[in-house]
C-alpha cells in the first residue's frame, strides 16, 4: 500500500510506519475487528508492529496481510 512508508523486519516481527499515529490508530483499531491483532510502538507512534507466533502457516499469512491491506483501504480518508 503507498500509505506505508517504510518497512522493517526481523525475521517475521514486521513493523510498518504510516504518516501518522492517527492513521496508525485506525488501522490497527480495524485489523483487531477483523481478528488481527497488531499495536503501535509506544516509542514510535507512526508505526505498527505484528509479532506472529513460529507456528503460524503461511495460510495465516497472507490472511494477515489481506487483513492489513482491508483495514488501510477502509480506513482511508
Amino acid at each position: 500500500s503507498e500509505e506505508i512508508t517504510d518497512v522493517r523486519l526481523i525475521g517475521m516481527m514486521y513493523a510498518f510506519d504510516m504518516v501518522s499515529f492517527e492513521r496508525v490508530e485506525k488501522v490497527v483499531k480495524k485489523c483487531l475487528e477483523k481478528g488481527l491483532i497488531s499495536f503501535w510502538f509506544l516509542s514510535h507512534p507512526n508505526s505498527f508492529r505484528l509479532s506472529p507466533p513460529l507456528t503460524i502457516s503461511e495460510v495465516e499469512i497472507n490472511k494477515a496481510g489481506r487483513i492489513i491491506l482491508e483495514a488501510i483501504a477502509e480506513t482511508a480518508c
